[in-house]
């Protein structure tokens, strides 16, 4: 610093001294206040009696002196007047030399700082507890769209049973049904005495004949191009000549009947 230029170094003084607002206080060996100098007024220690204790004075000194080891620095001290200051204790033969460089910006820096952590830790949290959200909804979706998807093929296996592909292709795609056929031909037919046997045979045994019986009439009704409309108990009702028009629709329905006639001997 000596070899600088007296202007720069005077420069440098006035900056520092303006900017940290620099106090001092000088206390001797009883521990009481001989002088004070400096922007006193901007700590708000206008009113430091000189030659009373600094301890009776301000509370955070008591006990800090005499101080074992010196120099010492305290940073960050809230004076009574809310300002924050680093303190700095400097020896002198027997008296000790006590300055003041405010550090209130600091604080408010730090503080602010701090606040921002604190909101981005609270904005991770939510961020968190959102995605936890999104995930669990969305494993929700999936699952009931799995249960749709699960009930559309129920649905639709269910109006195949019920009525032709074709027809049911049709109703899928929200096609009007309105066919008319000038002429078809139906067949009922049943198990003659199924009852009477199904009582004598036992659950198992007739719902064995029930199933070979019914697939007998789907194999058949495939062969011969005719459509097996309902089934109730040991009865089954089968078409030709729907849902497409043929003109041998009896002849075909006539091949089934005696075909079954056979299964169900």
């Amino acid at each position: 610093m000596r070899g600088l230029p007296r202007e720069v170094r005077s420069w440098i003084y006035d900056f520092f001294y303006n900017e940290h607002s620099i106090a001092y206080l000088k206390i001797d060996a009883q521990l009481c206040i001989t002088a004070k100098g400096g922007n006193i007024k901007h700590y708000g220690l206008s009113s430091l009696r000189i030659g009373t204790p600094i301890a009776d004075q301000l509370e955070f000194m008591e006990g800090l002196l005499p101080c074992p080891e010196l120099p010492y620095h305290m940073a960050m001290v809230e004076l009574p007047s809310g300002r924050v200051a680093d303190l700095h204790l400097f020896a002198d033969n027997a008296c000790v030399w006590l300055l003041f460089l405010d550090a209130t910006a600091e604080r408010d820096n730090r503080q602010r700082l701090q606040q921002k952590a604190y909101e981005m830790t609270l904005l991770q949290e939510r961020e968190r507890q959102l995605n936890e959200k999104l995930q669990s909804t969305n494993e929700a979706l999936n699952k009931s769209q799995e249960g749709l998807a699960h009930e559309y093929q129920r649905a639709e296996a269910l109006l195949l049973n019920i009525l032709p592909a074709s027809i049911a292709e049709r109703l899928k795609a929200q096609e009007q049904i309105a066919d008319n056929h000038a002429e078809v031909s139906v067949l009922f037919a049943d198990i003659v005495g199924f009852t009477e046997r199904a009582r004598s045979v036992g659950a198992v045994t007739t719902l064995a004949i029930l199933n070979y019986f019914f697939k007998a009439a789907d194999l058949l009704a495939e062969r011969y191009g005719c459509e097996k409309i309902k089934t109730i108990g040991d009865c089954v009702m089968v078409v030709a000549g729907l849902p497409a028009a043929r003109s041998d629709h009896a002849e075909a329905l006539a091949h089934y009947a005696l075909e079954l006639r056979k299964v169900g001997k």
